[in-house]
């Protein structure tokens, strides 16, 4: 955590060169991904694009040693929203396929279907829709192999409404009537 601190220092005084140093130091993989996107962003804002782009999959690639199947997807799906408000859409769509993958490894269900469904959310924000989708319909998988059938009705409701924000409707009728059945049982 020390030397992340150090990173944002040198990232707020536009030291950017010797931050992506200090940043390689970092041993864990989470603090290390933050640090490389903290400078990916700073050097996104300072036009040097490449440099950024380059930031930006140092981040990825520490973000994929990040051993917890959630903690993985979460920190994907966080530098994927990065990388797209940076311009990096191609890229952003890479994080995003990536952060799905780490998702789908998640055991419980019901954990499983609230990561997707964010990652979802967050495809949709960075109007990645044909992703998005697929990833609506992930989470609708996952929830329903919840096993509670309260908690099951509960996420499906919380999907459904996600994908109503998303534009979604036709998919979010069928997720509410997907819901009612589970709050029926």
């Amino acid at each position: 955590m020390a030397l992340r601190g150090i990173v944002l220092v040198l990232v707020t005084k536009g030291k950017l060169e010797r931050a992506l140093q200090i940043a390689q130091k970092i041993e864990d993989a989470q603090d290390r991904s933050l640090a490389f996107e903290d400078v990916a962003i700073a050097m996104a804002k300072a036009g040097q694009t490449e440099r950024a782009n380059q930031a930006f999959q140092f981040a990825l690639q520490a973000a994929q040693k990040i051993k917890r199947a959630l903690d993985r997807s979460w920190r994907l799906k966080d530098t994927a929203e990065k990388m797209a408000m940076a311009g990096q859409t191609e890229w952003a769509n890479q994080a995003f396929q990536l952060a799905l993958q780490a998702a789908q490894k998640i055991e419980d269900a019901e954990v499983r279907s609230e990561a997707l469904a964010e990652i979802a959310k967050a495809m949709a924000k960075a109007r990645q829709m044909k992703w998005a989708n697929q990833a609506f319909q992930l989470a609708l998988q996952a929830a329903q192999e919840i096993k509670d059938a309260s908690y099951r009705s509960l996420r499906l409701v919380e999907i459904a409404v996600a994908m109503a924000e998303a534009g979604q409707t036709e998919w979010a009728n069928q997720a509410f009537q997907l819901a009612l059945q589970a709050a029926q049982r």
